[in-house]
């Protein structure tokens, strides 16, 4: 079965002052299947959102290609770009923000479709009605405006408003971190309901390690414009391999308060985005485990026999040992 989304060496770098770069995407790659959610992790400014952005083509790649469905999203033709607008839609994190405060709800969820080429009012209506209904929301907030609705509210429209053009591909950028924390479990349920009904496929771009366990089914963990380790969630959540991977759990809860994480801590500063290089590890000025080898060379993927994938020499060295 072809992969909804297909992600391939993609980099992102923004000018800045003194002729020098940051390196906000470097080298990611990874692929979405048909009806699956791939939780994207990572501290803020490691680039995720970055990613999203390109994936629904706000944001141009520097190098890379993304495939949808195949096609690359680099060389659309006109043709097809109102059909790409409608099958890749975003929910953004700010639920008040991406909402137009002088709309209606109405002409909010309907504008996606309007800008596909949808005229006809009577089935915007009733397309929007429809929406509204599988998101849990009644025909009595067609007339009302942003600012009359609770986070919770908001956050549904724009669910609503993604849903509305019936696409493949969700792009969730933090949907539920600027959430008080009586809506965000109620956005997880309805956007697990939405994606059995619709069987569409997420990028679920979050900092909520709870949440993105919840919602995945597999995990890619960002560090610096890089994904350090990739797996089903069970895998990365029970048994993370990246020494970064294993900082970011020790500081999660488990439900059963038993089965606390040993804790793991860094040591420095996040290094600075500018002008990163292709040499080396940059986890090394944190990591415990850092050789002059992490210093020196930068360590590629290694798939693990469970399908489980780490950029780490700890893992290249374990496979050497083994084949021995």
């Amino acid at each position: 079965m072809m992969d909804t989304l297909k992600v391939e060496n993609l980099h992102k770098r923004f000018p800045v002052k003194g002729g020098h770069h940051i390196f906000a995407v470097n080298g990611v790659s990874f692929s979405i299947r048909p009806g699956e959610t791939l939780g994207l992790v990572g501290e803020s400014g490691c680039g995720k959102s970055t990613v999203g952005r390109m994936i629904v083509r706000l944001t141009q790649p520097n190098e890379g290609e993304l495939l949808f469905e195949g096609q690359n999203l680099s060389h659309v033709k006109k043709k097809d770009d109102r059909r790409l607008r409608r099958e890749i839609q975003m929910v953004f994190q700010d639920p008040y923000g991406s909402l137009n405060p002088r709309k209606k709800v109405q002409d909010i969820i309907a504008e996606p479709m309007r800008l596909s080429g949808e005229k006809n009012k009577e089935f915007l209506k009733e397309k929007v009605v429809s929406i509204l209904k599988m998101v849990e929301l009644n025909e009595g907030y067609l007339d009302k405006y942003p600012i009359q609705l609770t986070q919770g509210e908001q956050q549904r429209i724009g669910v609503a408003r993604a849903f509305v053009t019936d696409p493949k591909l969700v792009v969730l950028d933090e949907p539920t971190s600027l959430l008080d924390i009586r809506f965000r479990g109620e956005i997880v349920l309805l956007l697990k309901k939405l994606q059995q009904e619709t069987g569409c496929s997420y990028l679920f771009i979050s900092h909520d390690l709870n949440i993105v366990y919840q919602l995945s089914h597999r995990v890619a963990v960002m560090y610096l414009g890089r994904i350090v380790e990739e797996g089903e969630a069970e895998q990365v959540f029970r048994n993370p391999l990246h020494p970064y991977t294993k900082a970011l759990l020790s500081a999660t809860l488990l439900p059963d308060p038993k089965q606390q994480r040993q804790e793991f801590f860094l040591k420095g500063e996040v290094p600075s985005p500018l002008d990163l290089s292709d040499s080396q590890c940059n986890f090394s000025a944190r990591c415990p485990f850092a050789s002059e080898q992490c210093k020196n060379c930068l360590p590629g993927p290694v798939t693990m026999e469970s399908g489980h994938k780490v950029s780490c020499f700890l893992f290249h060295e374990e496979l050497v040992k083994t084949a021995g």
